[in-house]
């Protein structure tokens, strides 16, 4: 079953393979430091996307292979992202989080700031109903392609690259990655919906993509066991987003994690989605 086509979008002159077509629109005609490292990929770099990541970089840590390494979990994991992909359209609790050079410090864990571009601004709606907060003038729309350098005492020190896309997470599925084809092999739904992270929609929608996205492994505070809304604002405004329900009965368990590491809100949890659950997904009507 092909992947449904929900905007019209236009390229020209973009001899690649669909599945980059999402990240070369984000650079667009800019030849800076992400048009250098899109031409170092020797094909589509696996990417994990954090929606609503605020200024939270825990999946920097604990999405690479040298923490798989350090505490493997219950059965095979496909390999680790090679983009983290993150989206907040406000990001009111630190709006200056984009500039700094320091983008987190603690006692165990640095990440500092190699490079930074800006990329063209990613203008896309954001509706009142599904979101806690206005726009951020200084934030919202803006694109930043980072290189870090993530040193921890634990996983020693590696360079990652991090994409921050200003834009509300729904609109940014249903109008960029969607119609580009794009594929997200790392899900992070941590602290997402019900007024987590400045969203008030439910993650219900977000969840009814996973096979759409091609999603390999979900990390997860729980939240997809707790969807309190009956109507789901966000197919109002994206009908396109609009799926069969996550079967979370067909996930496979590989770790969790005690909440007080990561979110605060829940246990999360890692799940692989493999071959076989996504067959089931593409034969249900």
């Amino acid at each position: 079953m092909g992947r449904p086509l929900v905007a019209s979008i236009v390229f020209m002159d973009l001899p690649l393979s669909v599945s980059l077509l999402f990240l070369e629109h984000l650079n667009a005609n800019q030849s800076g430091p992400f048009r250098r490292w899109l031409d170092s990929c020797a094909s589509a770099p696996r990417i994990a996307w954090y929606p609503s990541a605020g200024a939270g970089l825990r999946d920097l840590l604990y999405l690479q292979s040298g923490y798989r390494d350090l505490y493997p979990g219950s059965g095979y994991e496909p390999n680790a992202p090679e983009l983290f992909l993150h989206t907040d359209y406000s990001l009111c609790e630190a709006a200056d989080f984009l500039d700094r050079s320091v983008l987190h410090h603690d006692p165990r864990t640095e990440i500092r700031v190699v490079s930074r571009e800006e990329l063209p601004r990613c203008e896309l709606p954001i509706y009142p109903d599904l979101v806690a907060f206005g726009a951020n003038a200084t934030v919202t729309h803006r694109v930043i392609f980072f290189q870090v350098v993530v040193r921890s005492l634990r996983l020693g020190v590696s360079q990652v690259p991090l994409l921050y896309v200003c834009a509300e997470n729904a609109a940014f599925c249903a109008h960029r990655l969607l119609p580009l084809q794009a594929t997200i092999t790392h899900l992070v739904q941590v602290r997402y919906g019900h007024s987590l992270g400045g969203g008030l929609d439910s993650p219900g929608w977000l969840l009814s993509q996973l096979d759409t996205l091609g999603v390999e492994i979900l990390v997860s505070d729980g939240c997809e066991r707790r969807d309190y809304r009956a109507r789901n604002p966000t197919f109002d405004h994206f009908p396109a987003l609009r799926s069969a329900p996550a079967n979370p009965a067909a996930w496979n368990f590989l770790r969790r994690l005690p909440h007080a590491s990561w979110s605060g809100y829940g246990p999360v949890s890692w799940w692989r989605l493999d071959s076989t659950y996504l067959r089931h997904r593409e034969s249900t009507p």
